[in-house]
């Protein structure tokens, strides 16, 4: 059973406002300099992420271009790759501005009496952004899925094409045009 592509946005977008708040009420009791840590490991993946699907894009996107005979496979594919790259994109920039914000924001006279709920709310975009990150994650991985599987049914045709020529000149007979008659 497939899910209308609107249910499952108002399904994530609902998870992801859940997760906020359970990041929030969990994070006011974590120190920042705890969630630094996290900070780096999110912009490390990140990066990682960015890297491999650019290289992917860099090695496949000619190998599907001169593989299918559409165009449109290409574009769908290059399309499928700049989601996931994209995606990484604005989360290293949130690992990377979010730590420079942090002392800034604690500079501020009144912040000193909010540092609770500024932790939680800190940590609870931790954790919507490890939770995008996940889901950049499988979107980077499902084109290479589908690329694969394609791969995979053209060996298999192939395959079929070589097995089935051989049966057909084994055990075709001769062209009764080809047979020559000859009266006694």
């Amino acid at each position: 059973m497939r899910i209308p592509k609107t249910i499952a946005r108002i399904l994530a977008g609902g998870a992801l406002i859940a997760i906020f708040f359970v990041g929030y009420a969990y994070g006011q009791s974590i120190p920042f300099s705890n969630q630094l840590q996290a900070f780096d490991t999110l912009r490390q993946t990140s990066v990682l992420i960015f890297g491999v699907v650019g290289a992917w894009l860099a090695v496949l996107f000619p190998m599907v271009h001169t593989q299918t005979a559409s165009q449109k496979d290409a574009q769908d594919l290059t399309r499928k790759l700049f989601k996931p790259i994209t995606s990484s994109l604005y989360i290293i920039t949130y690992s990377l501005m979010a730590p420079l914000l942090a002392p800034l924001i604690k500079k501020v006279p009144y912040a000193v009496h909010i540092i609770p709920e500024l932790r939680g709310v800190g940590f609870a975009s931790l954790c919507v952004a490890t939770a995008i990150q996940i889901y950049t994650l499988l979107l980077a991985l499902q084109p290479f899925d589908l690329f694969k599987t394609e791969t995979d049914l053209i060996i298999e045709k192939d395959a079929c094409r070589k097995r089935y020529r051989g049966n057909i000149t084994e055990t075709q007979e001769p062209n009764p045009s080809d047979k020559t008659d000859h009266a006694p």
